[in-house]
This record gives structure tokens, C-alpha cells and sequence, in this order.
């Protein structure tokens, strides 16, 4: 005879009250009666079960995870469950993932149609220091890097490309090095050309996990300075896609570190996948590694200039884009 679940939740209710058990303890207990997973005599459908909790999962899951929260305890149960799994493989709802036993990924069948016949080609009229568009567009969507040297100028660029820009656009700056007081000190160094109260943009402090503040939509630029990567440095690929896939025709320009002599920055051919432009700065000079959208016929790749650089803020040119004469 089944128990009668809606007599024993005042019980656990009562128990609760009294301190026998803590909330998540009765919360775990009232969700397995409503769930009917140890009603006596009733048999689970661990299949159901399994396949409704890999369809509501995303990304990568273990075996183990699914017992855990299924709450599947005994060898039989788990032994079941395993065939369970392996019966979704097969049927190409997941996938397995690494090299470990029992790792697996949900199979994500879902793409967005583009359509490119009623598209526009409008680019995104961005004023750059040094006048790279001339040499490069911008469009919609895009993001930008800029790898530069310590004391390269990386962050002179950056601000100077607000205040080149903030009178056309939304700007956003994230920032993880320069509290408000630096920042400020910064920003007066534009001065006479840029008054401190002439700046028109949104500062905020922000060290990783950058996809998740990324202000999406036509009409914005989000400017991170910069992406900060101690170890793993090979995950700045996914660290760009995720700011990428947030952008919905905003713009990011997003600051690496480089190592001095180091042809890309930090996280090297990974970090180039995903920009359509990308940048180097090394002290005195600019070079345009990877560009994809150009402005004119000329291949803008590989082209320098060499600057100097003012005060932090202000740059002069020494010498004009040109290609660096090949070492014999």
C-alpha cells in the first residue's frame, strides 16, 4: 500500500520547526516524496529520469554527477543507469567527452539561421589613434585585441579610443588594474584636449568573467583592460568566444598582456580565432597582426608604425604605417 505523501509533509514540516531537520535537509526530503522515488512498492523509471536530466543539462556532465543528484544509490541502480547512458550515446543525445571513463557532453543541435539576403554591411564607424581605419573596418559583432607590452601604451590606446569615440557611442569600460583615483589621474592627462568633464563614459571595475557584464546591442562599444590570465593561458579562446557570443552587434576591444619578444600575447595562436582584428603594441610600435575586414584593396596585414608616447596619454607619430623591411 503506498504511503499517503500529502499526510507526511507536516511531518516534515514539524521536524523542521523543532530543529530535527535543517531547511535543505527537509527540502531534499519533500522534493523525493513529490517525486515518488521511494514510494514503497513503486518501481523508478530511471530511463525517464536520466533522459529529462541530460536534456535539462548544459555543457559537461559525469556519470557520477547524474547519480548525485538522481539520487541513484545502489550498484543495480547504477548499473542500470550506465546502460541508460549508453543507450543515449547511441541514439546521439550525448556525447562522450575527455579522456576520463564516464565523462560526457550533451549534443547541442540548436543553430541560429543566418540571414545573409536581408542583411545589412553597415560597419561600425570607429575612430581609432594612429587612423587604422583607413586600413581596416569594423562591423557589428566584432571584437578586437589589443596584446600589448608592459608600458607599451595598451591602456593610452584604449582610453584615447573613448574619447575618440564617446560622442557616437555607449562606451564601456571594464577595468582591472586602475582604482578610481588612478583612473582619474589618468583622464586629466588628456587635458586640454579632453577636459575632465568632457569624458562621457561608463567605468566600471571588473577582473574576469567579462561575458557576464558584456552590454550587448548596435550603438555599443565595450572596452576591457584587461583580461587577466595567470595559468591556463591556452583558455583565452574560450574566454573571447564567450564575450563574442554576448555582443549581439556591440563591439568589444579587449587588452591582452604580451611578453616582451613574443610575437602574439598571452595565450598566442588561441587568442587569434575569434578578433577580426588584432593588434600588438611593443614600446614605440604598433603592428596590425590580423586583420579580416578591409578598408581598401591594400592587405593591411603586417603593417607597423612607430610612435612616441606622451604623458600616458597622448600619441605622436614617428614614423607612418609602413611593412617592416624583411631581416636577411
Amino acid at each position: 500500500m503506498l504511503p499517503n505523501v500529502a499526510n507526511m509533509l507536516p511531518n516534515v514540516a514539524s521536524k523542521l520547526q523543532d530543529g530535527g531537520f535543517t531547511e535543505e535537509q527537509a527540502t531534499k526530503i519533500i522534493e523525493i516524496l513529490v517525486n515518488g522515488r521511494f514510494i514503497r512498492g513503486q518501481k523508478r523509471n530511471l530511463t525517464q529520469e536520466i533522459r529529462e536530466w541530460v536534456i535539462a543539462t548544459s555543457g559537461y556532465f559525469s556519470a557520477t554527477n547524474c547519480y548525485r543528484e538522481l539520487q541513484i544509490a545502489t550498484s543495480t541502480q547504477m548499473s542500470s543507469a550506465r546502460v541508460v547512458l549508453s543507450r543515449l550515446e547511441k541514439e546521439g543525445i550525448i556525447k562522450k567527452f575527455g579522456d576520463q571513463r564516464g565523462h560526457y557532453r550533451r549534443v547541442d543541435l540548436d543553430v541560429e539561421p543566418i540571414d545573409w539576403q536581408s542583411a545589412t554591411t553597415d560597419t561600425v564607424n570607429i575612430k581609432w589613434p594612429f587612423e587604422i581605419e583607413r586600413y581596416v573596418e569594423t562591423m557589428p559583432g566584432n571584437v578586437i585585441c589589443v596584446a600589448g607590452e608592459p608600458n607599451a601604451g595598451k591602456t593610452a590606446l584604449l582610453l584615447n579610443v573613448i574619447a575618440q569615440n564617446m560622442k557616437a557611442f555607449e562606451m564601456h569600460l571594464f577595468n582591472s588594474e586602475m582604482g578610481n583615483g588612478e583612473l582619474r589621474k589618468r583622464l586629466e592627462r588628456f587635458s586640454p584636449v579632453v577636459k575632465l568633464n568632457d569624458w562621457k563614459f561608463n567605468a566600471w571595475e571588473r577582473s574576469g568573467n567579462f561575458a557576464d557584464v558584456i552590454r550587448p546591442g548596435k550603438g555599443v562599444i565595450n572596452v576591457v583592460d584587461f583580461l587577466e590570465l595567470h595559468e591556463d593561458f591556452w583558455k583565452v579562446g574560450g574566454m573571447l568566444k564567450e564575450i563574442h557570443d554576448k555582443l549581439k552587434d556591440a563591439v568589444a576591444i579587449v587588452a591582452l598582456q604580451k611578453n616582451s619578444g613574443c610575437e602574439h600575447g598571452l595565450g598566442g595562436g588561441r587568442g587569434l580565432e575569434k578578433p577580426r582584428l588584432y593588434l600588438t603594441m611593443s614600446p614605440g610600435c604598433c603592428k596590425i597582426v590580423k586583420a579580416k575586414n578591409w578598408a581598401t584593396s591594400e592587405n593591411p596585414n603586417g603593417l607597423v608604425i612607430n610612435y612616441k608616447l606622451h604623458q600616458g596619454s597622448h600619441f605622436s607619430i614617428a614614423h607612418d604605417w609602413h611593412r617592416e623591411e624583411l631581416k636577411a
